[in-house]
């Protein structure tokens, strides 16, 4: 990876009665990317939450910044105000909007 983040977001973990994750996540998790709720459209992401060295535990909300693996593929189809999930499989974990491009 480039260490270089593409997008900056806003995303709540879903709780765990909710069926969320049971545990928090740090900066460095990677979770699925997936847009617009298109189980077919999915990428590989590198997060951070901010700040970085606070956990995001189930339920709460952060400001994160997401890396593709492979921006070629993603990049150029999100937009600002798109909206995504985090999945780990079929299970949403979490949900979020694009709020601002960082790609140069």
């Amino acid at each position: 990876m480039a260490g270089s983040p593409h997008f900056e977001g806003v995303v709540v973990l879903v709780p765990t009665e909710c069926g969320g994750r049971s545990r928090g996540v740090h900066t460095g998790y990677r979770g699925q990317f997936h847009l617009h709720g298109d189980l077919q459209d999915l990428a590989d992401v590198l997060w951070t939450f901010l700040p970085e060295e606070r956990e995001l535990v189930p339920g709460e909300t952060s400001c994160c910044l997401i890396e593709f693996f492979r921006a070629e593929l993603h990049t150029h189809r999100i937009e600002e105000g798109d909206q995504f999930e985090i999945r780990e499989g079929r299970r949403v974990v979490g949900v979020g909007r694009i709020v601002k491009s960082l790609a140069t």
